[in-house]
């Protein structure tokens, strides 16, 4: 009988893997992904904030630039705001009364804005009836007629959000 002669086993040349470097391999992985999608994050807001930009200036300022708008907002803060309401138009400026003059375009009605009162922060508009529409620093809006006998406040704020809408109550 032969003897039977062992077999060898092959010996892998690979080193044996290390439980520390798979935690790190997967650690720098999830960090370079998040790496990724920050500057990929940062590139979507840049381009979609610069679009923003176009279309304001298109669409809102109707081909003014944001700068001039708001060095105009500066000057005139009253025209400004004016101008972004499509349903308003300005009129003009009268220094010897010391008034802004608008015109509500669906009603072709005539308003006097007092620069003094706007600058004190109360905005009260006049119309050639005598009626008044004011909008004191709080908010609060109050509509005057002519002959004080129908004056009404308008509330604002969470007040009107309180109170119930007609279409709430209709049945559907």
């Amino acid at each position: 009988m032969s003897n039977p002669t062992p077999q060898e086993i092959p010996q892998s040349t690979a080193s044996p893997t290390k439980k520390g470097n798979n935690c790190l391999a997967l650690s720098l992985g999830c960090a370079g992904v998040i790496v990724l999608l920050t500057i990929g994050g940062i590139v979507f807001a840049y381009f979609s904030f610069k679009e923003g930009v176009k279309y304001v200036e298109k669409n809102v300022l109707e081909g003014q630039s944001i700068q001039d708008f708001l060095k105009e907002a500066e000057n005139n803060p009253i025209k400004a705001a004016v101008s972004l309401n499509p349903g308003v138009e300005w009129v003009g400026e009268n220094p010897q009364d010391g008034t802004y003059t608008i015109r509500i375009k669906e009603t072709d009605e005539l308003y006097t804005i007092s620069i003094a009162e706007a600058n004190k922060g109360r905005i009260i508009f006049r119309n050639t009836k005598g009626e008044e529409v004011s909008i004191d620093p709080t908010g609060q809006i109050l509509i005057k007629s002519h002959d004080s006998s129908s004056d009404t406040s308008v509330p604002t704020g969470p007040e009107r959000a309180a109170e119930p809408q007609e279409n709430e109550h209709q049945e559907r």
